[in-house]
This record gives structure tokens, sequence and C-alpha cells, in this order.
């Protein structure tokens, strides 16, 4: 099974940014960042909502949990939050090593908007996620090679143990991929993970 490393920035800078001081000109970050919590204070995931008979599914790696174990997800944790942190349990119902991602059925809507899937990756990618179960921020970095596997490969784009988990998302702000793995050093190289393609094949709920 995948375990993230501790710490897997790429190149000589940690280029993470606050979500809430971000400026840019990505435009979904704002939008979709409501939809990322921090799972169990040790991994990072996304709301997806609901997908067929599952209501209020959170989306994250298969080494963060085992289908039937208790999950506690924090909506909003973040440095200058504009509200309290929302805290919402679940239970693991679905969770896989390879790939590697889980499910968690949280027990309530935890009010945000859900961010959609995809299958298709662009030359640019998001994650937004909680390094090290700190608040949450946001990196940004580019495809490296194909995503047309169960694979997907990314280089310059910073995470961190606590980062698992995180949805990898494209251009138009549709979540493609897992974060699962960490690869980069300072002379660069590739963070990976699981695209949602490869997933679904695997998936009995998705």
């Amino acid at each position: 099974m995948e375990t993230s490393e501790v710490k897997s920035i790429c190149g000589k800078t940690q280029d993470f940014v606050a979500i809430n001081n971000y400026r840019g000109t990505v435009s979904y970050v704002q939008e979709r960042e409501e939809a990322v919590g921090r799972l169990n204070q040790n991994c990072s995931g996304t709301y997806i909502g609901t997908v067929g008979a599952y209501k209020n599914l959170f989306l994250t790696a298969g080494h963060c949990g085992s289908k039937g174990q208790s999950a506690s997800v924090e909506f909003n944790y973040e440095a200058n939050a504009d509200g309290p942190v929302v805290t919402v349990k679940g239970k693991f119902v679905e969770s896989s090593s390879s790939p590697d991602y889980a499910l968690i059925q949280l027990n309530a809507d935890p009010g945000v908007t859900p961010t959609p899937l995809g299958s298709s990756a662009t030359s640019s990618l998001t994650i937004i996620q909680h390094p090290e179960a700190r608040p949450k921020v946001v990196a940004f970095g580019s495809l490296s090679g194909s995503a047309s596997g169960s694979r997907i490969y990314y280089a310059g784009l910073d995470t961190q143990g606590g980062s698992s988990g995180s949805g990898v998302l494209n251009t138009s702000g549709q979540l493609v991929g897992v974060h699962t793995l960490g690869g980069c050093s300072s002379s660069g190289g590739t963070n990976s993970g699981w695209t949602i393609s490869g997933i679904r094949a695997a998936s009995s709920i998705l």
C-alpha cells in the first residue's frame, strides 16, 4: 500500500498559498476550496456529494482508512477563515490500496458545494490540500506525461504528508485524480496519484 512521503516539495521553494490569500487567475479556486476537508487530522479529501444511492460522499486516499472505520472531516479549517470550522462524522464505506482511494459516507450534508468528477486531465493542474494537517492551502503544477491510464503524475506541484487524498483538479475545476504519493525533491521530480477513471473502474459505488 502506498504512503505519502513526509515531505515532497518540487524544487527549492515551497509554493503553497494559504487559501484565503490566493489572488491568482485560476477562477475556480474559491468555488472548489469549500469542498476540501481535513480528514482525521492526518489526510485531506474532497466532498463529492450524492452518487447513486449513496449520499454525502467524501473522496480520499485508501491508505487514510479502511472500510468500516470511523471518520471525522473538518471543513473550513483555514487561516483567516470566513466562518467556523464545521466537523462532520462519517464512516469509510469503500477502501482500496490499488487504486489507492477510499469513500466516506458522511452522517450529514456539510453544507458545501460538491466538486464534480471529471475524466480529462489538462496540462495545468491544481491541488487544494492540508499539508502536514495544517490549514488549507492551494498549489499549482503541470501534468507530467499522460494520464490516460490509472495513474496521474504532476510536476512542480508541491505536496506533503497530510496532502494524501486531496483532489487533483483540471482547468475546469473538475476532480480528475486523487493525490496519494510524493516523489519530488529539491531538484524537481513528480508527485502522483490515481485517476478518477481508474478509481471508477474499481469502485462499486462510483
